[in-house]
């Protein structure tokens, strides 16, 4: 049987690769399409003819990810619409949105091959263990399905997913995930959910050290121009005592890439900072959540001050570790006086570039326009603190989608300067993607 996985980003993807593995592992074709990078997506999905298709959109497109759904349900003649990800398992009741027929909660894997096999034997998937699907009564809950305790278990990821866009297979960047902490999502209209935000930096499963390392070095030896690693969840530098260094230790030795890396200020103690260091890290993305520090400790669950944060930054520097932030704008009980203290917190790092990530909030709560306005304009004005004063009285002038053609111009510009895609790298998605960059089709 065949399964089509739909992504938005031009960059490969831990989880659908992951996902892609487990049904190839059992006989089954997975490919990747993308609608921003196809004539006709809807022509390109019916030749493929897949029996089931699979989406994992990050908070923030979640309703792109929906209006591809309705339209590629005719296209397929009727197969399936699965979701998967942290926003849909975060919210069960997506289930019930027209579009999507089921959820798909806890780990994948090992549940999409078991609907698979129902779709093969044409029996109704409603009640599948690990899934959500939502009846004319309401939801249809089926047994919690275990959760997959070894992920050295786990098949290899497949990146022959994405066989249909070599500019994808050919980046010289290597995507890779230690575990199943949250993922960075690097396209520029990325937004976190509440109950992800509350999951970022907790413990989370993680391959062990031998297995990391091995599949690390196996899928180096499958595209030998890798010239970097870029590690996509936030568990890489939770277990500081034990993983991390043995680690550090055999990668530096037997991978010697460059990489970067997610952390947080109370992660980066001098001694993991010089570790990170003589392993070949290039550049951490450091969350400082806000620059409010009552809004950061309520996200972050325990106090890490602006010193905390600046120092951490100066050991990095120290040790010519490069810079990035993660800023979370819109947080509950965000103003827009909170949400200027993050600029400005911003501005006194100096980063090398300042990421700025919307929260999708609750239904029936929404984030100001002043403050979304904002969130659009903190990249350019960290990188031209000049700017601030203006840019404090263009987000209160209302939408502008000149604010968002900023964003995404200087989101693209990072990385480009921070190294992390190559800029042929970078020529090659521009020439292959559509300006749109997968705008959702429109419904019939």
């Amino acid at each position: 049987m065949r399964v089509a996985f739909i992504q938005k980003d031009p960059l490969p993807h831990p989880l659908l690769m992951s996902l892609g593995a487990a049904v190839v592992f059992r006989g089954h074709q997975a490919r990747v399409f993308i609608p921003a990078a196809e004539r006709d997506l809807k022509r390109a999905i019916g030749r493929y003819a897949p029996a089931a298709v699979v989406f994992a959109p990050p908070s923030g497109f979640h309703q792109w990810a929906l209006n591809q759904a309705r339209v590629l349900k005719q296209s397929t003649g009727g197969a399936p619409m699965l979701f998967t990800g942290a926003h849909a398992t975060d919210h069960r009741d997506f289930a019930r949105e027209h579009g999507c027929d089921v959820v798909m909660t806890g780990d994948p894997e090992t549940t999409l091959p078991e609907v698979l096999a129902k779709i093969h034997k044409e029996r109704a998937l409603p009640g599948t263990s690990g899934t959500v699907a939502w009846g004319s009564d309401g939801p249809i809950i089926g047994p919690p399905r275990a959760m997959v305790d070894d992920l050295d278990q786990l098949p290899l990821p497949d990146i022959e997913i994405y066989r249909r866009y070599p500019f994808i297979q050919q980046q010289t960047t290597l995507g890779f995930a230690v575990g199943r902490g949250v993922l960075e999502n690097t396209h520029a209209g990325f937004q976190i959910g509440l109950e992800e935000l509350a999951r970022r930096f907790q413990p989370a499963r993680k391959h062990s050290v031998e297995e990391a390392i091995a599949r690390i070095l196996l899928l180096r030896q499958r595209r030998p121009f890798y010239r970097r690693v870029a590690f996509r969840d936030d568990s890489l530098l939770l277990d500081r005592v034990h993983w991390l260094p043995q680690f550090l230790e055999r990668y530096g030795r037997e991978v010697s890439l460059p990489f970067s890396c997610l952390a947080r200020a109370d992660h980066l103690d001098t001694e993991t900072v010089e570790r990170l260091a003589e392993a070949g890290c290039k550049l951490v993305k450091l969350c400082i959540e806000s620059g409010d520090p009552g809004l950061r400790e309520g996200v972050v669950g325990s106090p890490v001050s602006d010193n905390d944060i600046l120092d951490s930054v100066d050991r990095l520097r120290t040790h010519n570790i490069g810079v990035q932030t993660l800023s979370f704008i819109g947080l509950p009980n965000e103003t827009f006086e909170t949400a200027l203290r993050t600029l400005d917190l911003n501005i006194r790092i100096a980063p090398d570039h300042a990421f700025a990530l919307g929260v999708c909030q609750d239904e029936g709560q929404a984030t100001s326009q002043e403050i979304e306005q904002l969130r659009d304009l903190l990249p350019v004005t960290v990188r031209f603190p000049s700017l601030r004063p203006m840019t404090t009285w263009a987000a209160r002038q209302g939408p502008s989608t000149l604010h968002r053609r900023i964003f995404q111009w200087h989101h693209d510009a990072s990385f480009v300067t921070s190294g992390e895609l190559a800029m042929r790298d970078i020529a090659r998605i521009a020439t292959s993607m559509k300006r749109s960059r997968g705008e959702a089709l429109s419904s019939p």
